[in-house]
């Protein structure tokens, strides 16, 4: 069986709370490619990709990231 993936990165809301942005990728050879992505750190949709099309630009946006400090939706971004 293959081993997932993970990876994560930091995001940050224009107030300056930060969190993380978590990936689970499938790499495992002669199995369907997906992605799940998760927040920690903000309240937000977890978004799964199973096809090898890019993942989209407005990841972020499509997730919804709530803010627990100043209680914004969607003013993250890549720390």
């Amino acid at each position: 069986h293959g081993m997932a993936m993970r990876t994560q990165e930091k995001i940050v809301c224009e107030c300056g709370h930060e969190g993380l942005l978590h990936c689970k990728e499938n790499d495992a050879p002669f199995s369907r490619f997906y992605e799940d992505y998760h927040l920690s750190g903000f309240k937000g949709e977890s978004v799964s990709i199973n096809d090898n099309a890019r993942r989209p630009d407005d990841l972020l946006a499509a997730m919804k990231a709530e803010c627990p400090a100043c209680g914004a939706v969607g003013k993250v971004s890549y720390a």
